[in-house]
C-alpha cells in the first residue's frame, strides 16, 4: 500500500493518529503502510473511505484518486474514439 504514507502526509498526520482514527491498532496502521500486512477488503474501504479516495487508487490500479476523476477520463476517451 504504497500510497497510504503520501495519503497520510497530504492529511498532516501521523501514523499513531491515522491508526487511532481509524480505530485500530498503531502497528497494524504501521504494517499496511510499510506493506508486512494487507488488509481485508472491510478495511480498504475503510482506508478509501478515510483517505477520500477509491479503492482502486489505494492498491495502485488507477492514477485517480476518486471516481469523478475517472469517469471524465473515460468520458473524454470515449468521446475522442468516436469523433474520429
Amino acid at each position: 500500500m504504497i500510497r497510504l504514507k503520501e495519503l497520510r502526509i497530504q492529511k498532516k498526520l501521523n501514523m499513531r493518529q491515522v491508526a487511532h482514527k481509524l480505530n485500530i491498532a498503531y502497528t497494524t496502521y504501521f504494517n499496511y503502510e510499510k506493506e508486512k500486512r494487507e488488509p481485508n477488503s472491510e478495511m480498504l474501504i475503510l482506508l478509501a473511505d478515510f483517505f477520500d479516495v477509491t479503492v482502486d487508487y489505494l492498491i495502485g490500479r488507477t492514477e485517480f484518486q476518486n471516481n469523478s476523476n475517472a469517469y471524465s477520463e473515460t468520458q473524454n476517451t470515449h468521446l475522442v474514439t468516436n469523433a474520429e
